[in-house]
């Protein structure tokens, strides 16, 4: 996962595309699509999914329960593409957006009243130990990095 924001509202995963085109798939495909030009286009693994998979693993990690903890999924892309045929938000089977695509220039805001129409239900002690849990993912040698990286290609590729 690219980013994860440990707030008093919930817990804040961030996806981050960095790609330029024309963007388009639905949620229930497993493969994306980008057009870049008339000669380019590629497709890559769905980033909601993906996303929905890197929440599974940090609730595993915590050791919470979805069902019992607020999560929200963010896909970030690039302000170089446009979102075309893509949905925009939807949810984990609870209300509240639980997941929501958008470009880089919209986060600030998005995030801000997103965090803003949710209850404190955290306190800093519970952050801090879930904090102090994930400093073991943060600085992971570049070797299982690229492992990790190619071993996720396979996956996705063969789909």
């Amino acid at each position: 996962m690219d980013t994860v924001l440990l707030h008093e509202t919930g817990i804040y995963v961030f996806e981050t595309k960095n790609i330029s085109g024309a963007i388009s798939g639905s949620i229930e495909q497993k493969q994306w699509s980008q057009i870049v030009n008339s000669r380019a286009s590629h497709s890559f693994y769905n980033p909601v999914l993906q996303n929905m998979g890197h929440m599974r693993a940090l609730l595993h990690k915590l050791h919470v329960r979805l069902e019992k903890t607020p999560i929200y999924s963010f896909i970030v892309f690039s302000d170089r593409c446009t979102l075309r045929l893509a949905p925009v938000s939807g949810t984990f089977g609870r209300g509240d957006d639980c997941w929501r695509l958008l470009h880089l220039s919209e986060l600030k805001g998005v995030l801000k009243e997103s965090m803003m129409k949710r209850p404190s239900i955290y306190h800093s002690r519970q952050l801090e130990t879930w904090w102090k849990e994930l400093q073991s993912c943060v600085n992971v040698d570049e070797s299982v990095k690229k492992s990790h990286a190619e071993s996720i290609q396979r996956l996705h590729h063969h789909n």
